[in-house]
């Protein structure tokens, strides 16, 4: 396969930025051609975010809404190798990174690489369909991003390497919740809301879509390639400025992850002797409140950092060369809110979620808001 050209090779920082953020912005025309509504467009933007820091997503979300239809859009936009696998309750870990097999016309033992091997962009439908065995061997190729098979060790693509899985809610038939080091390996995890009336009209006002949606991602133009992302990725986290401020901020935020209390009922019956006086009654039970909290594990380091990334990319899209607060803001409940573990008896109780405890953290941890303060030194004088 011959890669096309880099176009951004050899350009200074400042025009790799501003020539990235073009070829970035020709992505969503591209896709809303065959997708719709306001949700997708947003969907959208989150995960080129994701792309640009080199990091995985999570797409939950009911069946039926177009999670999988959005993912094959954006990746038909970049020049790059494109691979879909759906799990299943039946597929084993060789299905998914290969295995080695013996010819027995050559009377050698030969690697068969499975369909992750090479790719740039991995669409996992339904995550959680597959079994637990099967989700180890993509933990490696996520965490790691090589394929081990009998010892041998093949690196995947370092210029672009993006696993996109679909989940399905937990309550559907056939799914089971992701283990606490399968879900920490994403960068985010987005959720679909369901598609608002307006969409649904739009969709059902589209009578060619079930008809003609493959041929119309045929048609979609693919406007960056896996050279030009790592290019713009270098050019974004080396030119982009964050302060002590801004990265305090961060830190501030990762410690109150570890706290969110409630109050729990707890009664105490105060035991009577064996003998009481004649017509005593026994004392009645008394109520008191006890603190708990929620949290088991609050945000890992990693996560922090990976907050960081994406707030830097964020600056990046609003055309600012130094991030706050409000970068951080914006992406903190899809950075966090799946790497938050919770006490699963307390958390449905008092229905708190990793996005609640996020939301709330927000709110109690406070930034200093004056935009200069987050500026480089020389331009805060200037």
């Amino acid at each position: 396969m011959i890669q096309p050209a880099n176009r951004l090779a050899g350009l200074p920082p400042e025009e790799i930025i501003d020539r990235g953020r073009e070829l970035t912005a020709l992505i969503d025309p591209q896709v809303m051609m065959v997708v719709h509504g306001e949700e997708m467009l947003d969907l959208l933007q989150r995960m080129k975010r994701a792309l640009l820091c080199n990091g995985h997503v999570l797409l939950r979300g009911d069946p039926g809404e177009g999670k999988t239809l959005l993912c094959e859009c954006f990746a038909a936009t970049i020049t790059g190798v494109f691979t879909k696998i759906q799990f299943t309750p039946d597929m084993l870990p060789s299905d998914l990174k290969g295995k080695v097999v013996f010819n027995p016309k050559t009377a050698e033992w030969e690697v068969k690489h499975g369909p992750i091997y090479g790719s740039n962009i991995v669409l996992i439908d339904e995550i959680n369909r597959g079994p637990a065995k099967l989700q180890a061997g993509l933990l490696e190729v996520m965490q790691e991003r090589r394929v081990t098979l009998e010892g041998r060790v093949f690196f995947l693509s370092n210029e672009a390497f993006l696993v996109v899985a679909t989940k399905n809610p937990i309550e559907s038939e056939g799914v089971h919740e992701l283990p606490e080091a399968q879900r920490g390996r994403f960068l985010m995890q987005l959720a679909h809301k369901g598609s608002s009336m307006d969409t649904v009209l739009e969709i059902l006002g589209d009578t060619d879509q079930w008809r003609f949606s493959r041929e119309r991602i045929e048609k979609i133009r693919q406007v960056i390639n896996v050279a030009e992302i790592a290019t713009l990725r270098q050019a974004i986290f080396t030119s982009i400025y964050v302060s002590p401020l801004l990265d305090k901020y961060i830190a501030q935020l990762r410690e109150a992850t570890k706290r969110y209390m409630v109050e729990v009922g707890k009664k105490e019956v105060e035991q009577l002797g064996g003998w009481r006086w004649p017509g005593q009654k026994p004392q009645p039970a008394v109520s008191t409140l006890e603190e708990k909290n929620v949290v088991e594990h609050g945000v890992s380091p990693r996560g922090a950092q990976a907050l960081q990334m994406l707030a830097i990319v964020n600056a990046f899209f609003a055309g600012r060369s130094f991030v706050l607060p409000e970068d951080v803001r914006d992406n903190i409940v899809d950075c966090w809110n799946h790497q938050i573990f919770l006490n699963e008896q307390l958390a449905r109780r008092f229905d708190v979620s990793g996005a609640k405890v996020v939301r709330r953290i927000i709110g109690e941890v406070n930034a200093e808001e004056t935009a200069n303060l987050y500026m480089p030194e020389e331009k805060q004088r200037g």
